[in-house]
């Protein structure tokens, strides 16, 4: 059973592509990719893989932390 609700998946990709479109991750990026990720909902492969290349991309330096 799939319990990704559509808010869920909203929220996770208007987060991934302010983090693409300015190359950087705010203290409050981080924190809504955390809730969502230790929320009670179950996250798709989609909404996983997008959060594996933010944590990729912060490893290699390709993103900005910025608080």
């Amino acid at each position: 059973m799939n319990k990704v609700s559509l808010g869920t998946s909203t929220d996770i990709q208007r987060i991934v592509n302010k983090i693409y479109a300015t190359g950087q991750i705010t203290r409050a990026d981080q924190q809504g990719l955390m809730a969502l990720i230790f929320s009670d909902q179950i996250l798709g492969l989609k909404e996983c893989q997008q959060i594996s290349e933010i944590i990729t991309r912060l490893h290699r330096g390709w993103l900005k932390v910025i608080d």
